[in-house]
């Protein structure tokens, strides 16, 4: 038997094309009200992953300070604002690498993830709290160990 098209314009013929068509493969248009709030809600989901982001993002760039040793550290923040690089300076000459964990106001916290050896590898597995100051050209940088103690707190200004 060879399927027929028939095309059922009339206002009484609703009942038939219900008996006709199943309820589960009819498709109904989205309301405009609805694709409206489903645009707006990624917007603002997006929107706040944004500011989230921005001010570690806004550090960008290299930073320099000197430890209380008298150890030249380089800071530097990748443009993405989510990875870190601390290089130590002689004697040390070593560098961590850290990722983005938390970002709150002024304040970004770093996991160190990865050193390259030598006195950088007693930081690996702790973490590092980068402060944002009143002014855009300093940031205070503080090493804190696995039970929350401040290793050192190093002064830094923007590098040009």
């Amino acid at each position: 038997m060879k399927p027929t098209t028939e095309f059922l314009l009339a206002a009484e013929d609703a009942e038939r094309v219900r008996s006709l068509v199943p309820d589960d493969s009819v498709r109904r248009p989205l309301a405009a009200r609805h694709i409206v709030m489903t645009v707006a809600a990624v917007v603002a989901l997006l929107a706040l992953l944004w500011l989230g982001f921005a001010n570690a993002a806004g550090t960008a760039g290299t930073w320099k300070g000197v430890t209380s040793a008298d150890v030249v550290i380089t800071f530097i923040v990748k443009t993405n604002g989510s990875d870190a690089v601390v290089k130590f300076g002689a004697p040390h000459r070593c560098t961590l690498t850290a990722s983005l964990e938390l970002h709150k106001g002024t304040t970004s916290r770093y996991d160190i993830r990865s050193s390259n050896g030598g006195a950088c590898d007693r930081f690996v597995g702790e973490r590092m709290s980068v402060v944002t100051g009143s002014d855009a050209s300093h940031l205070t940088l503080q090493l804190i160990d696995n039970t929350g103690k401040v290793r050192e707190t190093i002064d830094l200004v923007a590098a040009r």
